[in-house]
């Protein structure tokens, strides 16, 4: 199955980019009712049994959302087991929505998942075995990334607990630097979890523009060996609900 989708803005016209995308399809079967259901999309066009130019088969589906801005294509590779494409179109195209930009959204990479705030958006991913990382901006110079690395008894003989909050994913602007001790943390709705705060600022002699604050915490989940991370960036004060909450949602998809 191959996904790829457009950003349309208020001018978009949904037909005529269908039609363009079905003239270089040869169609040899009509549209049949959309497998997705309460997506969110406006226009939707689905062709079960569509015949390739090279002879292969296929299925294919449109959809356009206005609200989202968004515009799919999606397209089947009719020669897999049939099984497996009854999976697809009665279990999981169902399910494919479209959202707005910014909203809160869920995320799942393998068995990893994350759920990120109203408001930010993903900006850089980092998909390494047992280390997979998501980074999310927000206006206002906010920033969060939600990261898991496994297995956790490991990843500790590595590096002690300490220097896992000190590591960071991805390449940063801004220099980082220890404010605080690491201490441990009993939060609301996941327990004890070790934290430790930090400033990130340009190196000299630009130190004293624009520098963030930042707060580095894990949790540890010893039935899946997994650590769980989340940090929270801003320019003057971090955000603990937003931490806490980023922990409390990891692992949706395990969970349900």
């Amino acid at each position: 199955m191959r996904i790829r989708w457009r950003e349309s803005g208020s001018r978009f016209d949904a037909d005529a980019w269908t039609k363009r995308c079905l003239r270089k399809l040869s169609v040899t079967g009509g549209p049949a009712p959309s497998p997705v259901k309460n997506g969110g999309f406006d226009a939707t066009v689905w062709l079960p049994h569509v015949t390739m130019k090279d002879g292969g088969k296929t299925a294919v589906w449109y959809g356009h959302s206005r609200a989202a801005e968004l515009a799919i294509e999606l397209i089947i590779n009719r020669a897999v087991d049939e099984d497996l494409i009854e999976v697809m179109t009665k279990s999981m195209l169902p399910t494919l929505a479209a959202r707005r930009l910014g909203e809160s959204r869920r995320w799942a990479v393998y068995d990893v998942s994350f759920v990120s705030p109203p408001g930010y958006t993903l900006q850089e991913r980092r998909m390494h075995s047992g280390d997979i990382a998501l980074k999310f901006g927000a206006p206002g110079g906010r920033g969060l990334i939600l990261r898991q690395v496994y297995p956790a008894k490991l990843a500790l003989e590595r590096r002690e607990m300490k220097g896992w909050l000190q590591c960071f994913p991805f390449k940063e602007r801004r220099r980082y630097r220890c404010a605080g001790e690491l201490a441990e943390w009993t939060t609301h709705s996941v327990g004890k979890v070790h934290r430790l705060p930090g400033r990130k600022q340009f190196g000299w002699p630009f130190g004293w523009i624009a520098p963030h604050v930042c707060m580095a915490a894990c949790r540890r989940d010893d039935e899946r060996g997994r650590l769980m991370f989340a940090e929270h960036e801003a320019r003057r004060k971090v955000s603990e609900k937003v931490i806490e909450t980023a922990l409390a949602e990891m692992d949706w998809a395990y969970r349900n």
